[in-house]
């Protein structure tokens, strides 16, 4: 991870709607530039990594599935990472039971 530890869970308030962020996990992969910015120059990519105070060798990916709680019911947008990927990715449920 490159800074610090997220949370594993945020609650806001949406009208009358909880909604609840759930960390699933994260991945840092290597050469951004091969990802995003893939019809500019390496260069171009990097100054505007570097402009953002972001790294320009790495880029990390978190995956946070919402849960949005109706008082009806819950409705749960998963991003489909299993538990297969753990522990890295696939934390869903251990994080769904953080957050009560």
């Amino acid at each position: 991870m490159m800074g610090g530890s997220p949370p594993l869970y945020r609650r806001v308030t949406l009208g009358d709607f909880e909604v609840i962020s759930l960390l699933n996990g994260s991945v840092t992969l290597p050469n951004p530039q091969s990802i995003f910015g893939q019809d500019q120059s390496v260069d171009t990519g990097e100054a505007l990594l570097h402009k953002n105070q972001l790294p320009t060798d790495l880029m990390e990916f978190t995956f946070r599935p919402v849960l949005v709680n109706t008082s009806a019911e819950l409705v749960l947008f998963e991003t489909g990472n299993s538990t297969g990927a753990q522990p890295a990715r696939g934390n869903l449920l251990a994080t769904m039971e953080a957050a009560g």
